[in-house]
């Protein structure tokens, strides 16, 4: 019986924990809260009584092969620039190990599509998965 415990507790630490729909409500309903809280300085710069959420965006990419549904995009105002913006929030629950591409592609398809109407895109990802972990923050291309 030991032996099964343990294999229910490995199995349990592989299975993702569904925090992403909890945190998609949560920043629906607290979005200026959550920019205030995590993000003070740019909370200065934005007005909220201008602030809504946008309908689920469906990125494809250029040939059309591949879609992907962003989790949260919500337009402010920005006050320095005097227009509006927009700020794609990702919460992420479990590992995956090219999450910083994929964030790199939802921003790049963003300013695709947006670039004329949006002065700034904001990209925020909200990591809540059990164990702590370091992400890259960043994308390097190259070669040998």
């Amino acid at each position: 019986m030991g032996e099964k415990n343990k294999q229910g507790e490995e199995e349990a630490k592989k299975t993702p924990t569904p925090h992403d729909e909890a945190f998609k409500k949560l920043l629906q309903t607290f979005f200026a809260e959550f920019i205030a809280l995590f993000f003070p300085e740019l909370d200065k710069l934005l007005d909220h009584t201008h602030t809504r959420l946008l309908m689920q965006e469906l990125l494809v990419d250029i040939v059309g092969q591949e879609s992907r549904s962003l989790d949260l995009l919500i337009e402010t105002r920005y006050k320095l620039l005097d227009a509006f913006i927009l700020v794609h929030m990702e919460p992420q629950s479990y590992n995956q190990s090219d999450f910083n591409e994929r964030m790199f592609i939802y921003f790049s398809r963003l300013f695709e599509k947006y670039r004329k109407t949006y002065k700034l895109m904001i990209p925020i990802a909200i990591f809540s998965a059990d164990d702590v972990r370091k992400e890259p923050d960043t994308l390097k291309m190259g070669y040998n």
